[in-house]
């Protein structure tokens, strides 16, 4: 039976999951700059739909944003970057120039998050290239007197949400979204 990066057992068949997923290229990059302030990168919400619409009929009313991202630099992470002057627009100068849209990810697992009675599904992924810009950001940070303690380009839990009962959850819920969350394994495919 195959195992998590952590050694917990899958729950259930892999996950398909088309490899388009990874053509982000092409996607323009979407500013996010009010009312709530944060960074992501843009992905095709229609990969997604197929794991949300087969989530949908086990689980009871499944709720869905409608489009998939990976954010990269949280609203409350943005809050902290914010205290030393960097403005959204500093932030994403960055994202353009280290060209966040050809950014490599690869998809771990389904995580699925359990808090009450609320749960919520994501694709758990990695990606050097997004912590290398929350690195650059960590620096322009530090540069500007930035308290180093404060944010970690680092501590950083990559996800793109599929789908949840009531609300989303996150890291300020107490949840850790990484390989902790593994649920079902992916089988990535591609179609012609």
């Amino acid at each position: 039976m195959p195992h998590s990066p952590l050694g917990i057992p899958f729950y259930g068949p892999p996950v398909p999951l088309d490899a388009r997923i990874h053509d982000t290229s092409k996607i323009p990059f979407v500013p996010h700059t009010d009312p709530i302030m944060w960074l992501g990168l843009e992905l095709n919400y229609s990969y997604i739909q197929p794991i949300f619409e087969d989530l949908n009929k086990s689980s009871s009313n499944l709720q869905s944003r409608g489009e998939a991202h990976i954010t990269v630099i949280s609203p409350p992470e943005y809050e902290v970057l914010a205290k030393v002057n960097i403005s959204i627009d500093d932030i994403n100068t960055i994202a353009a120039e280290h060209n966040i849209q050809a950014s490599k990810f690869r998809v771990i697992c389904l995580g699925k998050a359990e808090l009450q009675e609320n749960s919520v599904y994501q694709l758990i992924v990695s990606s050097p290239d997004l912590v290398d810009i929350r690195t650059k950001l960590f620096q322009l940070y530090w540069s500007k007197g930035g308290n180093t303690a404060l944010f970690d380009p680092k501590s950083f839990w990559p996800h793109i949400t599929v789908g949840f009962t009531e609300h989303d959850l996150f890291l300020e819920n107490g949840v850790f979204k990484g390989d902790n969350l593994c649920w079902r394994s992916i089988e990535l495919y591609t179609r012609d």
